[in-house]
């Protein structure tokens, strides 16, 4: 699977890059001989034998001249230089998204994220809906909806045909990242070779690939040899369960079809509903430290709710208001919007405000977390 960062620079990733490549979940562990083939140059006998060595017998194996076809759809020059697997191994793992380029500020196309699908793909409508299901479900701000193609939409699914771009023997679909606070606006199909895909890796690799549009890179980015990714922290930096992993060194049959817990969990944490992580610490005896976690892209700030409470747990509230990506605030005697230290423990609740917040703003701000409370001491 692959994505692109723009139509003039193509991010290959998992699929293209040869040297990287693994073999899709058709392969199994091999115990045929090694049958040669006719003609077989003896550079070729070795990236033959490295196709072996990943994990995929002769009988899948096929020889297009100046080139094998592996498992259907994975392609090997014979020209290639043969890695050294032994380069490769270990898990290399991590739920990541790329910074450079984003992710999607506005909490509006969060929770509506637009798509259009071409007319020459219209029958797989079922398959994108499941996939789009895949994602909505996570319990993020993420909400896939399918619009018809009159009205203002954020991504087009497009055969690979109708962009100009040459088909590729190893590509199933590829997608572009968030720009400019936006979803990624295109997946392309490669129909030749998605129309012989199964219906469950069919709506796999489109969920996949709409994760790419919402930032998330490939778990396995670093087997891929991949850069400029950030690993999401709170996440496992071992996922061979993510749908997010790409086809390559490490992954031997492919990303899985389901989304995994991980999966879930990153999308909560690049867009969460609510903030997270909420913690309450005292730095002093008259200083409460108020620190919380998410979301990862730019926001106007947090309303910050501390409530005093007392022996009958009465208390006024104080808002404050802390600007940008802040994390942290400290409330203590010389802050004047919460003088409250004289109570017994604080209540503390967290909103977030987004960039696209208007007044009265209730659309483009997160649910109040759950309360924490520490006792005073």
């Amino acid at each position: 699977m692959k994505a692109f960062v723009s139509s003039t620079r193509w991010l290959l990733t998992g699929l293209l890059i040869a040297s990287l490549l693994v073999l899709s979940n058709g392969c199994q562990p091999v115990t045929d001989s090694l049958t040669l083939q006719a003609g077989q140059t003896e550079n070729g006998g070795a990236v033959r034998a490295y196709i072996r060595n990943l994990g995929c017998p002769d009988s899948l194996i096929e020889d297009k001249g100046d080139h094998f076809i592996a498992d259907g759809d994975m392609l090997f020059n014979k020209n290639m230089a043969v890695p050294d697997l032994a380069d490769s191994i270990g898990p290399q793992e991590e739920q990541a998204y790329r910074p450079t380029f984003g992710l999607i500020h506005s909490v509006r196309r969060q929770r509506e994220v637009r798509v259009i699908v071409h007319p020459a793909i219209n029958d797989y409508v079922d398959e994108i809906s499941a996939a789009f299901q895949k994602w909505n479900s996570t319990g993020s701000t993420i909400f896939f909806k399918m619009v018809n193609g009159a009205r203002p939409f954020d991504i087009a699914i497009k055969p690979a045909n109708a962009q100009g771009i040459p088909l590729m023997e190893a590509m199933y679909a590829y997608a572009q990242y968030p720009q400019a606070g936006l979803p990624g606006n295109l997946v392309i199909v490669n129909l030749a070779n998605f129309r012989t895909l199964s219906r469950a890796r069919q709506i796999s690799t489109l969920a996949h690939e709409l994760g790419h549009t919402l930032g998330l890179a490939h778990t396995n980015w670093q087997a891929l040899r991949e850069r400029g990714f950030t690993y999401i922290a709170g996440t496992p930096v071992n996922d061979p369960a993510s749908i997010m992993n790409g086809v390559g060194v490490g992954v031997p049959f492919g990303f899985p079809n389901a989304i995994s817990p991980n999966d879930a969990r990153a999308l909560r944490i690049l867009y969460p509903k609510v903030p997270y992580n909420i913690r309450l610490s005292w730095l002093n005896p008259t200083t409460l430290r108020i620190s919380w976690s998410g979301p990862l892209h730019p926001v106007k700030g947090h309303y910050v709710k501390v409530t005093p409470v007392d022996m009958e747990g009465n208390g006024i509230p104080r808002t404050i208001w802390v600007g940008g990506n802040q994390t942290s605030w400290d409330v203590n005697a010389a802050n004047p919007a919460c003088q409250c230290l004289a109570a017994s423990m604080y209540e503390v609740e967290l909103q977030t405000v987004y960039n696209d917040d208007a007044p009265p703003g209730a659309l483009s701000r997160s649910a109040w977390t759950d309360t924490a409370i520490l006792y005073a001491r």
